[in-house]
């Protein structure tokens, strides 16, 4: 689903002698770079973080089976302290081992949130040291050469909503993977709302999410009416999700997350910066739902 794009097709603007980055240093805190961690930690276990020296850092991973994406970073107005040696460095990029970091992270509980890590990125050593209250972490870098660049999809997506209750959305995903392996979320442009639902052996599940619509337009489908395939106009948007991934993707939402969606068409979540697609399944004659 998701493309690879040619990193030095990418880079054509940068000057030939742009100097890279041997090393940088952040000041960060837990909250921002446990969010940071456990989104891309969500779908992958290893990345590639581009150095922007005017925008901070930025990352997109994609799962093994390419069904999931997540695109995000930290901006540089977050940091405390930014610093890059040389301090006229125009690009870089380092891998790291997602795993290793979210072990670290996951020690500091909601109390620390505010706590201020001190992080250096030696390239040249090939090492990332952590710097916290309690100690320091010492963690090597992976080679990221081999790590291709990813294409966010381009996609004329018709419906997009702002899901007001996350605690509500996640309960209904939680019932949900106790009837099925997936979810058919679908956007109801008559009453404005968003449905979760699904169906398994023995068991169904309805669930109506409170959001708020940012835009709703109108798609033709194809419908089976008396017999006929036709084209029908509809505001309305339905997609089925594999629940084990749309759980992982949504674990740490706060209210007012959006969701962008069409018909057979990959989910896109978004919360500030962050990008998080997820690719639907494609259903079959003899799907139930």
């Amino acid at each position: 689903m998701y493309e690879t794009a040619n990193a030095s097709m990418e880079r054509t603007n940068e000057p030939e002698c742009a100097a890279r980055v041997e090393c940088l240093e952040f000041s960060v805190t837990v909250h921002a770079f446990k969010a940071f961690v456990n989104d891309l930690a969500s779908i992958a276990y290893e990345c590639k973080i581009t150095i922007e020296p005017i925008d901070g850092l930025k990352v997109r991973v994609v799962d093994p089976a390419h069904i999931a994406m997540v695109d995000t970073g930290i901006a540089i107005e977050v940091f405390e302290k930014w610093t890059l040696t040389p301090s006229n460095a125009y690009i870089g990029s380092f891998g790291v081992d997602l795993e290793k970091l979210k072990v670290y992270l996951k020690a500091f509980k909601a109390k620390d949130k505010d706590t201020v890590l001190s992080v250096k990125v030696d390239m040249v050593a090939r090492k990332m040291t952590i710097d916290g209250p309690t100690g320091s972490r010492v963690i090597s870098l992976i080679d990221d050469t081999g790590m291709s660049d990813l294409k966010v999809p381009n996609m004329g997506l018709p419906t997009e909503i702002v899901v007001k209750d996350a605690k509500l959305f996640r309960s209904a995903l939680k019932m949900a993977s106790e009837i099925s392996d997936y979810i058919a979320m679908r956007y109801d442009g008559g009453d404005k709302s968003l449905w979760l639902e699904c169906e398994g052996d023995m068991d169904k599940m309805a669930t109506k999410v409170e959001v708020e619509v940012v835009k709703s337009e109108t798609t033709t489908v194809q419908k089976t009416i008396d017999g006929e395939v036709q084209s029908v106009q509809t505001e309305d948007s339905r997609s089925v999700f594999a629940l084990e991934y749309l759980v992982k993707l949504t674990k740490d939402l706060p209210n007012g997350f959006r969701i962008c969606m069409g018909n057979n068409y990959p989910l896109k979540i978004a919360v500030g910066k962050t990008v998080k697609l997820l690719a639907p399944r494609i259903e079959s004659d003899d799907d139930d739902y």
